[in-house]
């Protein structure tokens, strides 16, 4: 999908959903709490809602768990979608059986042909298609996992709000975008952040929100060059 297609996608999707009923901030689900952003009088949440049945039609056709449901330990995913061209990267961190693991996947989507798809109907963010994609699995490079794993502080993403919740003008409808999914046997959460490195300096959430991912990314990784 090219560069204006894209951004094209979002805008309609974002109008079909604020014609639809809100998206609640806390629901349960099989007793499980669900927090996600709440649309209520927030139409910068309407982002987060996009990006979070963008990516559960993603997982489902890489035939993930449903992090809302079944998650019996800890997991992690950590999406990273670009600005303009290149693959999708999820990053599934999860403790499975007594030991943690890290895979990589690059997804390529389905793009956007002008000669046979229409831009009033075409979607990759309602129907994205997978074309092809590479998995990998990584682990720290020069750290024990015991000590990678402490590093990452996972306990406090619970704590970090969606961009959309926070007070102030952030974020574009241009640029690389990161979302953020963490469930437990209890809880699942799901935030959403666009370009969080322009305030970090200023906002002390997007810098949690940085530091994080600099913790996720440094360690599996021998350059600065191979970091995403």
């Amino acid at each position: 999908m090219n560069h204006d297609s894209k951004t094209i996608c979002l805008i309609l999707t974002l109008l079909s959903i604020g014609c639809s009923d809100k998206v609640s901030t806390e629901k349960l689900s099989n007793q499980k709490q669900i927090i996600i952003a709440d649309t209520t009088g927030n139409h910068s949440a309407l982002v987060d809602h996009v990006n979070f049945l963008y990516t559960k039609k993603i997982a489902r056709q890489l035939s993930l768990t449903d992090m809302e449901n079944n998650i019996d330990s800890i997991e992690i995913r950590f999406w990273v979608q670009p600005a303009l061209y290149g693959p999708t990267q999820l990053y599934i961190v999860k403790y499975v059986e007594s030991s943690w693991s890290v895979i990589q996947y690059l997804i390529y989507e389905t793009q956007f042909n002008p000669d046979i798809d229409d831009y009033r109907t075409w979607s990759g963010f309602q129907n994205p298609k997978i074309d092809s994609l590479n998995a990998t699995t990584l682990k720290p490079k020069l750290t024990s996992w015991e000590i990678y794993i402490k590093q990452l502080a996972i306990d406090s993403l619970w704590e970090i709000p969606s961009q959309s919740e926070l007070k102030g003008n952030f974020g574009a409808l241009d640029g690389v975008s990161f979302s953020l999914e963490i469930a437990d046997k209890k809880r699942y959460k799901f935030i959403h952040y666009n370009n969080p490195l322009s305030d970090e300096d200023t906002e002390p959430n997007h810098k949690a929100f940085v530091d994080f991912q600099t913790r996720l990314f440094a360690p599996l990784y021998f350059r600065e060059d191979q970091i995403p």
